[in-house]
């Protein structure tokens, strides 16, 4: 009896402290385009490491009563310089859903660039070319779940 209350205590502690550390670094509205709303934050690369590299995840959501395919790419910089751009992003979002970090690939991590000086005020991030287009439905997902990362 004594070992099933010390696992039921250490995975509620587990899922509070999770809980916690999720909710202590939440993501922040950047923009809206065409009923797209992009959502950001920044982490570490390692959970636990915060001498990791910084990386930015994006939460992109539709609140259009459709589906849309939404096409950008993100640009860092510093000093007023252009230092960085990502790839094409395309996404495909089913309405009321979203597309979130991680696990959806909606997050990129500047190369060029310090864990210093992307927290300097030297330092800026913008959304590059959006594109959001209506379609009729989306191909590639599994049902329409999205998953959060």
């Amino acid at each position: 009896m004594k070992k099933l209350f010390l696992i039921a205590a250490i995975l509620l502690f587990g899922a509070f402290t999770l809980e916690s550390f999720s909710q202590s670094n939440p993501y922040q509205e950047f923009k809206t385009v065409d009923g797209v709303v992009i959502d950001y934050k920044w982490s570490h690369t390692k959970l636990l490491n915060k001498n990791s590299p910084l990386e930015l995840r994006l939460r992109i959501r539709n609140t259009n009563e459709h589906a849309v395919s939404v096409v950008f790419s993100v640009d860092f910089f510093y000093k007023l310089r252009l230092t960085e751009s990502s790839e094409d992003v395309e996404l495909c979002i089913l309405p009321g859903k979203w597309k979130t970090g991680r696990t959806n690939g909606v997050y990129f991590q500047p190369d060029q660039l310090s864990n210093k000086q992307i927290r300097s005020e030297d330092f800026h991030w913008d959304i590059n070319d959006m594109i959001v287009e209506i379609i009729e439905i989306c191909e590639d997902t599994d049902d329409g779940e999205e998953e959060e990362g």
